[in-house]
């Protein structure tokens, strides 16, 4: 019995623990628990090569005239408070995939938990490379400085009674190098920089710090605070470095990119850091603070043209992964001086991403190592972010060459495109995905392109990601173009979210030999003065229209076979007066997309015309619609010659105006619709029905 109550009593005692204290955070750190014994520990000063993993336990120094070395793969554990103070030299140097990490303690680290690394008139060839620095430098109120006022008795300057050492890192009358690392959930500055220093600060990740991510200050204790003194900055103003701040990423800080004191004297004086080529982005204040120091109009204002202010895209910000992913702003933004190993202009950021010869993202261009505006036959290349070919560059792709898209990219071209596969070996551009889907990504827009550019033998698919603007979007086509005349040669469009080919904005291609099948809505829209020449096009197996014309388009089509269309075989609309010669528009469904009830589908008319336009029609063939071969309404009157409807159903031929000569509707039928063969029978009276005495729909003239 008296064992049974005091097993209760514990687990009460335990549930009011929780209750007091709540439930601790998930374990971010390789430690045990907080009372689990520290791993090495080290009191007071430390030097030599030190590996593996050890804990700083209260305010351990390196002596002056001492070196600590810190190997690659090492971990650094902090005691809350504790701090590593360098009065000699410190080698910190990881590499790539062995960092070293100085960090808390505690099984649930928390910004500030321990006060940082300081520097304090250390070797200036003491260096940090490949270094992470977490948790560090915990704000208190209650030691923060007191702000006095000094200059020539008046109260106007703001100088604190000391220097608080502030920084995960703080470097005080020195200048070490610190380059690639990470300085991130400080509980204070990220980087504190005090009196005569001259700090190099490159190629580092500074983020997520609680206030400044670098803060640089003069050496208060240099002021002489003695009464009548003459003059009681003369020290402070003579002791002042330069910092160099280069190609870091400074972001998501709660307070300040880069911080001064605002005191014109001491950027006179040479406080004023030189700043360039970083990424300085959403932090909580402003980029420079004050202002005043990047004043151009200021002899001592810092040149900060070069830096950026975009989201560096890291691929997990809230996990703690500073990779730049492929669409990062900052890939080939740093110092275009630097090369980074794949010999490319250097990323900003304490982790680069190398790309391989076989990626593509962000504009292509020729260089001596890839030369990514000619791509290698029947190569597969990786496209891991949005690609682009800018005026004045040309993109030549040869035969069997696959672009397979990771992600919601599209392929944007400007310049000269000569895209040139063959029969059997064409040129994909595909989804990545082990299990492709439509939309996987987005698509490929020719924009003013040059003339003489071309596409010939191409496959694309699963690409038309979205339909994000109601009810005709712009550039939603799996192919896209705008304002230019490409040659389009041979191209099959399958499995696209929205719509196979999209011509926009006074697009005028000329397309021969274009299948579109099984889209999202549908198979060729015409926008805004764009008048294609469609020669030998196959559309089948759409939701929406075979064909939409909006806004003045006037396509030229002959030879069109279009059959399983959702919509309407053809709408036009909106001025748009298109010519159709040799068509063969099948309007029953021979596979039903989606459909399982087994209830059979047609599209209501052939032709809908409306708002004043004039589609003009002959030598075609329209089978099998459910309401009517022709439906014209607002001002619309389409033109119809040598045209032939049938629809074993009870459907209208015409519904509105109607301008027709040599029209008839009787039976007919085809060789094999339900195996998709669409050729007329020996003996079929539309065999001699053009206005030639040919062949009338899609297989007359020459044509499929």
């Amino acid at each position: 019995m008296k064992r049974f109550s005091r097993i209760t009593l514990m687990l009460l005692l335990s549930g009011l623990l929780l209750l007091a204290f709540g439930c601790s955070k998930e374990n971010n750190n390789p430690v045990g628990g907080d009372d689990d014994p520290p791993i090495n520990p080290v009191f007071d000063e430390i030097s030599g090569v030190q590996s593996g993993s050890f804990t700083i336990m209260d305010t351990v120094t390196v002596p002056e005239g001492k070196t600590l070395t810190i190997t690659p793969g090492t971990v650094v554990y902090f005691e809350p408070r504790a701090a590593l103070h360098v009065e000699g030299e410190i080698i910190a140097q990881g590499n790539e995939s062995n960092w070293i990490t100085f960090t808390s303690l505690r099984s649930s680290p928390e910004r500030g938990d321990w006060d940082g690394i300081r520097l304090l008139g250390a070797d200036d060839t003491s260096i940090f490379e490949y270094v992470r620095v977490q948790y560090a430098a915990k704000y208190d109120l209650h030691i923060d400085t007191t702000r006095y006022y000094f200059n020539d008795g008046v109260q106007n300057r703001a100088v604190p009674e000391y220097a608080v050492l502030r920084g995960a890192i703080t470097i005080k009358n020195c200048s070490p190098t610190i380059r690639r690392s990470i300085i991130e959930l400080g509980g204070y500055d990220g980087i504190h920089v005090v009196g005569n220093s001259q700090p190099i600060i490159e190629f580092n990740s500074i983020v997520q710090n609680a206030f400044n991510a670098i803060h640089i200050e003069p050496d208060w204790d240099l002021v002489d605070r003695s009464e009548g003194a003459e003059d009681p900055l003369g020290d402070l103003y003579a002791n002042l470095g330069q910092s160099i701040i280069r190609n870091n990423i400074i972001v998501q800080n709660d307070d300040a990119g880069v911080r001064l004191p605002q005191d014109a004297l001491l950027y006179e004086n040479g406080l004023v850091p030189e700043v360039t080529y970083n990424d300085i982005w959403n932090n909580a204040s402003l980029a420079y603070v004050p202002p005043a120091w990047t004043n151009p109009s200021k002899d001592y204002a810092a040149d900060v043209s070069t830096n950026i202010q975009v989201d560096p895209v890291f691929v997990d910000l809230e996990g703690g992964d500073y990779a730049l992913h492929p669409c990062s702003g900052v890939i080939d933004r740093g110092d275009p001086s630097w090369k980074d190993e794949d010999l490319t202009q250097a990323d900003m950021g304490a982790i680069p991403l190398f790309q391989g010869k076989y990626d593509l993202s962000k504009r292509l261009v020729n260089d001596d190592v890839y030369n990514k505006l000619n791509l290698e036959e029947g190569m597969l290349y990786r496209v891991r972010c949005d690609i682009w070919v800018e005026e004045g560059d040309e993109l030549i792709i040869g035969a069997g060459t696959m672009l397979a898209f990771e992600g919601p990219y599209s392929l944007y071209l400007r310049g000269g495109v000569q895209i040139s596969g063959v029969e059997g070996n064409e040129v994909v551009f595909t989804s990545a995905a082990l299990e492709p889907e439509s939309a996987d990504w987005r698509q490929i827009v020719l924009d003013e392109v040059d003339e003489g550019s071309f596409i010939e033998h191409a496959i694309i698919e699963y690409a038309s990601l979205d339909n994000r603007s109601s009810p005709f979007p712009d550039t939603l086509g799996a192919l896209t173009v705008i304002a230019c005349s490409p040659r389009l040669d041979n191209i099959t469009i399958r499995d696209s979210y929205y719509a196979g080919l999209h011509c926009f904005d006074g697009a005028n291609p000329t397309v021969d030999r274009l299948t579109v099948e099984r889209v999202g809505m549908h198979g060729v829209v015409c926008m805004l003065n764009s008048n294609p020449v469609l020669t030998r096009t196959r559309i089948s197996d759409t939701r929406g229209y075979g064909i939409l014309l909006v806004s003045n388009s006037s396509p030229d089509i002959t030879n069109l076979l279009m059959y399983n269309i959702g919509g309407s075989g053809l709408y036009v609309t909106e001025l748009s007066s298109p010519t159709i010669n040799y068509a063969t528009v099948y309007g029953k469904r021979i596979e039903v997309l989606g459909d399982e009830d087994g209830v059979e589908r047609r599209f209501n008319h052939g032709i809908h015309a409306e708002g004043f336009a004039q589609p003009e029609v002959k030598n075609s063939i329209f089978y099998g619609y459910k309401s009517s071969g022709v439906f014209s309404e607002i001002s619309s009157e389409p033109t119809l010659s040598y045209t032939y409807f049938f629809s074993d159903v009870d459907a209208d031929l015409f519904v509105g105006p109607v301008d027709s000569t040599e029209v008839g509707s009787f039976e007919f039928s085809f060789v094999a619709p339900e195996e998709f063969d669409f050729t007329l029978p020996e003996g079929s009276p539309l065999l001699l029905g053009s206005d030639d005495g040919g062949e009338v729909g899609a297989y007359g003239n020459n044509g499929l």
